[in-house]
């Protein structure tokens, strides 16, 4: 939630400084200012960084595990891990959530630049994700307890999924009416953004369920490894789609054709990868609420017996 306050600021400020029109109107990028507000940024980061280490208290003892005569095998462990469908499920869904969502944020800059003209309009867009945010912090946990986390999962990714794909074919030229269809398929999005690391946790509960054995920081280890890979795939294909689109980077303004792709790839992308990710979700995580909540029965009675 801190890092999605964090991205929101970031999002907000950026165009409005680093962006400035020229005289026929282009919406062009100041390099300076780029690199002064990428090195207030960075001062920032290593200023909160120092401040979360010297601030944090751990206060969890861990009790001493009695040795057994029985060796754990490192290999043996990884691979029922890695063979879990559930843990299979829950990386698939987060991959694609990354690739979305990062492709999309990564083409904005250029979509309101050089097809909309309008980086202001940005700014407008970045700034409604903090209600987006507040509204889903009150009601998401409630409708996961009710509804479960997977059946939310897919809901919420078939809605940007739709959602997206609809502003494609609707090729809008209005940037207030976009931004309001973005704004509706924002809410899907992060409703499953803010319950996918929940998602983690049955799947650790699942694996002690199945095999005795409780591995918190294999499994979240292997699934924020993964996340990375993903977060390192959406940054570089961001790159390679604007390549394919013909971009170029040294004009003042981009072609109409040009701006059109950015425009199809901004939106059918992320569109598709979502509808993808609700299917994932569907065919392949098995973790639905009433297996979440017998699962949750049956460790209380290993533990309580």
């Amino acid at each position: 939630m801190g890092g999605m306050f964090a991205g929101i600021l970031i999002s907000v400020v950026a165009p409005l400084v680093i962006y400035y029109k020229d005289a026929e109107g282009n919406q062009v990028v100041n390099s300076t200012n780029v690199t002064v507000l990428a090195g207030i940024f960075s001062a920032c980061a290593i200023v909160t960084y120092l401040l979360c280490y010297k601030l944090c208290t751990e206060r969890v003892v861990l009790k001493q595990k009695e040795k057994s005569g029985e060796k754990n095998s490192v290999l043996k462990s990884l691979g029922e891990i890695v063979g879990s469908r559930a843990l299979l499920g829950v990386i698939l869904s987060a991959l694609l959530l990354l690739l979305a969502s990062l492709m999309s944020q990564g083409l904005n800059n250029y979509l309101y630049a050089d097809y909309f003209k309008n980086t202001t309009a940005l700014s407008m867009s970045a700034m409604l994700q903090l209600p987006v945010m507040l509204l889903l912090a009150m009601v998401s946990t409630k409708l996961a307890v009710k509804f479960g986390k997977r059946e939310c999962g897919i809901v919420g990714m078939l809605l940007s999924g739709g959602m997206y794909v609809l502003i494609g074919i609707l090729h809008i030229t209005n940037v207030w009416v976009y931004i309001g269809l973005v704004f509706v398929a924002m809410i899907g999005m992060s409703f499953f953004t803010m319950q996918c690391f929940a998602l983690v946790t049955d799947v650790i509960d699942d694996k002690e369920v199945l095999t005795g054995k409780r591995d918190d920081g294999t499994i979240y280890g292997i699934y924020s490894f993964s996340r990375k890979i993903g977060q390192a795939l959406a940054g570089g294909m961001s790159g390679w789609a604007l390549a394919m689109i013909g971009y170029d980077e040294l004009a003042v303004a981009q072609t109409e054709q040009v701006a059109t792709g950015i425009y199809n790839v901004t939106t059918f992308f992320p569109g598709i990868v979502y509808l993808l990710g609700a299917a994932v979700l569907f065919f392949v995580y098995p973790l639905s609420r009433k297996r979440v909540e017998s699962n949750a029965a049956e460790l209380a009675r290993r533990h309580n017996g």
